[in-house]
């Protein structure tokens, strides 16, 4: 029966994979015809190329005819091939990772459910296939799809919204009436945005899933002083509405087409920011986004019954995770292009690394911010040595960074919970001053560098 099961899960892997090699292809930059879904008038398919992975041996015959530029040359099956046998078996491990060994728990004591661990299996799937996209069009063209990311953040904050169990799984830490330390041992909870400081939060989900719980006094608890509970009072429905319009507006900001020059003066550049606003044909459309959602938000929240089965503590938690993943990269960003005048990140990479923010949460996208320089050493080495020149794209680095934090979830949280997770603000305090020393140490670079050739 489990061989049938997986066999199942991987021929829907690869089918998967063979979306993906599709998206890839449609919504590339440059012209490309290697899916035998994408139609053409040039290469003519016949029935078994469209077999995912036996019709890519077919398919090969394109590429010994000649080194076609929308092909992408004779081995351009290759790659194709590897996605789609990458994402089956793939599909098979992280199942019985997550599902069967638990593997994103710290320990065995802590119990879930088996419709739990489905659903977040099911939610790890959709954001690990965003990833796999974005980072194949990142390779072949450099860009990040505008339309992915948007996809991606909308269906991730509605999905936690919904099922605020598929966030990755976290423990809390409390104190008895002696301040000794004392672990919740029953259960985890989804990682939120203070995690492991609210209590409120976990007698809610606890008793909402008819748990068990063992709570300590909730005077001795730290908490984040806001109660997020789904019987709201109207002070905590107006904070909710505040944080959802301040990141809604955040976000639609973002996603306009800005262009800022350093090298000029701040006022002629400001001019042309907003010249450059004024003519883009998306920024009516976000500015349309940024006073409607709000609103409606605000009806439903005030004026229907509608948030009262959802908790919105959650929805929070994912907008954080989108504002600070987007301001970890557009920070850097903007402080090496003030240094240097240069572009040091694509604006893909920003909003890529505030998409996953959405699925893993804040604390996830700091460890992914260091993690990711290191998943692309190797990568990079590699580039420079095949010739590709000092380009080299980091959405799939920030990818595999993700890929290495969900599997190794457990190890993460057990060295991570007592530095990152219990210093919300001085964490964010101290990283923004890192990125500053980062300026200040490019600075002194450039002048070193210019001295040198001076």
């Amino acid at each position: 029966m489990f061989v049938i099961f997986y066999f199942v899960l991987f021929l829907f892997g690869v089918l998967l994979g063979a979306v993906v090699n599709w998206y890839v292809d449609r919504y590339s930059w440059v012209k490309r015809f290697r899916s035998p879904w994408r139609r053409s008038v040039v290469f003519k398919r016949i029935w078994f190329d469209f077999i995912p992975v036996l019709g890519w041996f077919s398919l090969r015959r394109f590429g010994d005819s000649g080194g076609n530029t929308e092909l992408g040359g004779k081995w351009f099956w290759v790659r194709p091939l590897f996605v789609e046998l990458f994402v089956g078996f793939g599909l098979i491990f992280l199942y019985y990772w997550e599902v069967v060994l638990n593997g994103l728990l710290p320990a065995a004591e802590f119990l879930e459910s088996p419709d739990v661990k489905v659903i977040r299996f099911v939610f790890h799937v959709f954001l690990l296939t965003l990833l796999l996209a974005a980072s194949l069009t990142d390779l072949d063209d450099f860009v990040i799809p505008e339309g992915l990311t948007i996809f991606g953040v909308v269906a991730g904050l509605i999905f936690v919204t919904i099922f605020p169990q598929v966030l990755l799984p976290a423990t809390e830490l409390y104190f008895d009436d002696n301040y000794a330390e004392e672990r919740l041992t029953s259960y985890s909870v989804p990682l939120h945005f203070c995690s492991p400081d609210k209590v409120d939060v976990l007698r809610d989900y606890g008793s909402g899933a008819g748990q068990d719980v063992k709570i300590s006094d909730p005077k001795i608890v730290k908490t984040a002083g806001v109660n997020f509970r789904n019987e709201n009072s109207y002070y905590d429905r107006l904070v909710q509405f505040f944080l959802f319009t301040i990141f809604w507006l955040f976000w639609c900001f973002s996603m306009m087409d800005r262009v800022w020059y350093f090298r000029l003066s701040f006022r002629r550049a400001f001019l042309l920011f907003i010249r450059n606003l004024y003519r883009s044909r998306t920024t009516k459309y976000w500015l349309l986004s940024g006073v409607v959602a709000p609103i409606l938000f605000y009806v439903v929240l005030f004026f229907t019954n509608l948030m009262s089965s959802f908790n919105c503590y959650y929805l929070t938690t994912s907008f954080i995770g989108l504002v600070a993943g987007m301001w970890l990269i557009w920070s850097v960003r903007l402080v090496a292009g003030f240094v240097l005048g240069v572009e040091a990140m694509g604006f893909g990479d920003v909003v890529l690394l505030g998409m996953i923010g959405v699925f893993v949460g804040w604390q996830s996208c700091v460890v992914i911010f260091f993690l990711a320089p290191f998943a692309g050493i190797v990568p990079s080495l590699i580039g420079l040595m095949l010739g590709r020149g000092r380009m080299i794209p980091y959405g799939p680095f920030l990818s595999i960074a993700t890929l290495f934090l969900i599997i190794f979830w457990a190890p993460i949280w057990r060295a991570m919970e007592p530095v990152l997770f219990q210093s919300s603000i001085q964490v964010a305090i101290a990283i923004q001053i890192l990125i500053l020393l980062l300026g200040a140490i490019l600075l002194v670079w450039r002048k070193i560098k210019e001295k040198l050739l001076s």
